[in-house]
């Protein structure tokens, strides 16, 4: 499903203030509401079966704030979700093939997996080109023996009761177009921006701990508070080991993509640090917990806030918060490897292992830490030196090695390590027209360098090829037959 639009904080604050009492509907999403409708009330002729259907959490949520949605979920109270889709599926068919995708499969069934807090499987369908999740209103029972929990149909308010936060166990009865509050505090924390969970939030969290940081990701979206006592819940060490045992590592980096996405991303870490769940969350995995680590995120956080006050554009924020959140690994290696014998920064392993984030984003994460030295070489060049040859050449070489996110690196830089006068950095690589330097070929090939200097190829070529570059970097106007000469001059 498409991921959330990042708001600004004053859109969510006037958006509680105008918190709409009833939810209108686009034409998609009446005509989804029809045909499923239509659909029930086909069952109930057909096989004696009164359906009530209702759309849950986010989406209503979302209409109530006047935010657009696509996350339509569907909960149905007599049938599980793969029993009545295949049963929309032949109703539309017949009745509204239209709504259905042509020559794809219509149906997928997502299987439950209770060991990572999966505990009800979901049947995912297309209609009208917006995918739609099937579920059953369920309610939970724990044996004595077992943390698994014994699934079975429920009743609206015992599903709203499982439910991360009060303001997502929002039902919206598709027949009869009302919202339905079941644990009677849905709206008016919603208004009052508050983060609650409706049952005792111990109980919540080890049901799924993941709900931890889905409530820090509200908040950071929202820019809501979090509720003291389900705050407090969060600081309990069975919550945070389950945190590290039981939810896999992809869910949570899903979790933060869509932090670092946020409105509010600072907000997230602080709840994060005061509450004591950084290596639960950032973790080294089997590599962790690591000797030495200092976390001060508020430190670290305040930094980010000054940089960003003044901080040219364009920046990506997403990545520059996911430095952010690393900078306590600042230093630290971990060896890798079959034989552990790579040494890898610990930040990059986080980013890699821990969080599972895109191989894209690790590379970044590398770049930040492995180039820190050399930026802090090249702004002492700009200091101490005159020659603005050196100095092009010098910045230029930097910025090809940080890539197309140079400005976010040195930004991410800056808090990490306050030798780093990333102003000074970014004024000068701009004042010089390096910014797009990483884009740069070289003039001349490896095949005209052995035909220039009647060479074979070699390992020679790589370092002749580092010249061509540095002349180009020095002497941005060199034609191509000048550098020929000048390569030459200097064999």
């Amino acid at each position: 499903k498409p991921s959330y639009i990042p708001l600004s904080l004053s859109t969510m604050q006037v958006a509680r203030k105008k918190l709409r009492m009833a939810i209108e509907l686009t034409q998609t999403e009446n005509n989804i509401r029809n045909l499923l409708v239509s659909c029930c009330d086909h069952i109930k002729k057909t096989e004696s079966k009164e359906i009530i259907l209702r759309w849950t959490g986010g989406w209503v949520r979302d209409k109530l704030l006047g935010l657009p949605s696509s996350d339509l979920d569907v909960t149905i109270d007599k049938l599980t979700g793969y029993e009545f889709a295949t049963r929309l599926e032949n109703y539309a068919r017949i009745h509204e093939p239209r709504a259905l995708s042509k020559g794809a499969e219509n149906i997928h069934l997502i299987a439950k997996n209770p060991d990572k807090s999966k505990h009800l499987e979901t049947a995912i369908m297309r209609l009208y080109n917006n995918d739609l999740d099937f579920v059953n209103l369920r309610s939970e029972e724990y044996t004595c023996d077992s943390r698994i929990p014994v699934m079975k149909f429920g009743t609206p308010k015992e599903d709203a009761e499982r439910r991360d936060a009060t303001l997502n166990a929002l039902f919206y009865n598709l027949q009869t177009q009302a919202v339905e509050d079941y644990t009677g505090k849905g709206l008016k924390d919603l208004s009052d921006g508050i983060l609650r969970t409706p049952l005792d939030p111990i109980e919540t969290f080890l049901d799924d701990p993941l709900r931890v940081l889905r409530l820090i990701r509200f908040a950071a979206r929202f820019d809501m508070v979090i509720a003291s006592e389900t705050e407090e819940a969060m600081k309990d060490d069975r919550i945070k080991d389950a945190m590290r045992l039981k939810i896999s590592r992809e869910r949570i980096g899903a979790e933060l993509k869509k932090i670092f996405n946020s409105a509010k991303p600072q907000k997230a870490l602080m709840y994060i640090y005061n509450n004591g769940l950084y290596e639960s969350i950032f973790s080294l995995c089997d590599k962790g917990p690591l000797a030495g680590l200092q976390v001060d995120l508020a430190r670290d956080v305040q930094r980010a806030l000054e940089v960003l006050e003044v901080a040219p554009s364009p920046l990506d924020l997403s990545k520059f918060w996911l430095a952010v959140s690393l900078v306590p690994y600042s230093g630290h290696k971990v060896l890798t490897g079959k034989n552990q014998d790579r040494s890898m920064s610990a930040a990059e392993y986080v980013v890699r292992e821990g969080i599972k984030f895109a191989g894209s984003d690790a590379s970044f994460i590398a770049a930040v830490s492995e180039n820190i030295d050399e930026t802090i070489a090249c702004q002492s060049k700009i200091d101490c030196t005159e020659n603005t040859i050196d100095t092009r050449v010098r910045l230029g070489n930097l910025v090809r090695a940080l890539g197309s996110d140079w400005l976010t690196i040195i930004c991410a830089q800056a808090v990490m390590n306050h030798e780093v006068k990333w102003e000074t950095m970014i004024n000068k690589i701009r004042e010089l027209g390096l910014e797009n330097c990483y884009e740069m070929k070289p003039l001349l090939t490896g095949k005209d360098l052995m035909s220039i200097l009647n060479e074979k190829p070699g390992p020679w070529l790589a370092g002749k090829l580092q010249e061509v570059i540095d002349i180009q970097l020095g002497y941005p106007d060199i034609s191509k037959d000048a550098l020929a000469d000048k390569i030459k001059s200097l064999k």
